[in-house]
């Protein structure tokens, strides 16, 4: 291979013809040439090159026939958070709305919910706050497997309280601890991880079976309430 002068061009030899590296012209001054220039394009083009980054892999969410069955085991099991999974799995609440349902968001008689608060930790602290969408405020109705659950967390809670004598809290959330506190939205996390993997649901994530917009009513559906 030829050298390089600092401008870019051939060092030449003497008779005009590019110099090897050792001062010699090159017997083949064309493929020297040649070499080069494949060299110097090789050099470029690998400059340019932009590796994407790779996706991160997310784990499809449950099927409706998992999501089922995981509701029933759950039910059966007498989990305590069973009624805050059956609003997310049905109604596809997210997971802050769920958790800050008052029972004051709570119709029977009319057979509706409205979700109208979420908790957050912000800077260390839970806080309820208002849900940011105005299409959060429109009643959703109940289906069967909804009223059940929240008439039996009802019930729940009024033992709890009697339990708790004193040292009960008073808070009206639906969701909530057996002393009436609110739950921590990484505690239910953790929860709802190390309940997931049940008889029939598989490796997913504990997530909705439908998009939100579309709400999930096959699933209200196809399970007992």
């Amino acid at each position: 291979m030829c050298s390089l002068v600092n401008d870019g061009r051939p060092a030449v030899g003497a008779a005009g013809r590019p110099a090897s590296r050792h001062g010699r012209s090159p017997k083949h001054p064309v493929a020297a040439l040649r070499r080069v220039e494949l060299s110097t394009f090789a050099r470029n083009i690998a400059a340019l090159v932009r590796v994407p980054k790779a996706r991160s892999h997310k784990p499809k969410p449950w099927s409706v026939e998992e999501a089922r069955r995981f509701l029933e085991s759950a039910r059966r099991d007498n989990d305590p958070l069973y009624a805050g999974y059956v609003p997310i799995l049905v109604l596809v609440l997210r997971r802050g709305e769920a958790l800050g349902l008052g029972w004051e968001d709570v119709d029977h008689d009319a057979g509706e919910l409205r979700v109208a608060w979420q908790h957050q930790r912000v800077g260390g602290q839970l806080l309820r706050r208002e849900t940011k969408t105005e299409s959060s405020y429109a009643p959703l109705p109940l289906p069967d497997i909804c009223t059940t659950a929240l008439k039996e967390r009802r019930e729940r809670q009024h033992e709890w309280r009697d339990l708790a004598g004193p040292a009960w809290q008073g808070t009206d959330f639906v969701i909530s601890t057996r002393f009436g506190l609110p739950v921590e939205p990484r505690a239910f996390i953790g929860t709802s991880r190390r309940a997931a993997p049940r008889p029939g649901c598989g490796p997913s994530r504990f997530a909705p079976p439908g998009a939100r917009a579309g709400r999930c009513w096959s699933l209200s559906t196809c399970t007992r309430g």
